[in-house]
């Protein structure tokens, strides 16, 4: 939670206008290849070289992707159709679907990736139907795939040469502090800005 804010933040205002920030289709951190679930997040900290050492804030996060929304029509009994019309309008309104006066149905498909992009709609045909004892209802069929995405924003190096007895640290914000590596409690000052 801490890095979605520091993540909107810094979208918001200009200070972190140096951030490079990129977007990943998976959630697997790239220094030490640790695999993230819904909801991390932690820094993530380059450590190839002691004079670049760099730190970025990351955030994994689901998304839904969604590929195509179909209407068919279908005929339902009217009496069955008033009783579960309250209880698709509560349905609807707790995902965020318009709401329907008409006798409108929207339901989420789930698929893999490669599925939902094979998804294809049909011909919207308008079925034979009793007007006293059945209704056609509108179903709306959306499909989507889920994927995890990866934020990170990664701070500009800070220092340009740390000498050999120094290194780079970061904190969970990170913010950087060159230290002796004989101690990491004690500052070195051995170093030069950028």
């Amino acid at each position: 939670m801490r890095t979605l804010i520091i993540l909107a933040t810094c979208i918001a205002i200009s200070h972190c206008a140096d951030r490079k920030c990129t977007a990943y289709r998976h959630c697997q951190d790239v220094n030490d290849h640790q695999v993230h679930k819904n909801g991390d997040a932690w820094t993530s900290v380059n450590r190839t070289d002691s004079s670049q050492t760099t730190c970025a804030e990351c955030i994994c996060m689901e998304s839904k992707e969604y590929t195509v929304s179909c209407v068919d029509l279908e005929v339902a009994n009217k009496s069955l159709l008033e009783l579960t019309r309250k209880k698709m309008l509560i349905q609807d309104k707790a995902k965020g679907f318009p709401k329907d006066d008409n006798n409108a149905v929207h339901e989420e498909i789930e698929k893999s990736e490669e599925l939902a992009f094979k998804v294809r709609c049909g011909k919207g045909v308008i079925p034979n139907y009793n007007p006293t004892t059945e209704a056609i209802v509108i179903r709306h069929s959306h499909y989507y795939y889920t994927t995890r995405i990866m934020y990170c924003c990664k701070e500009p190096p800070v220092y340009k040469y740390v000498g050999k007895n120094c290194k780079i640290e970061f904190d969970e914000l990170c913010s950087a502090r060159v230290v002796r590596k004989a101690s990491e409690d004690m500052d070195c000052g051995d170093f030069r800005y950028w």
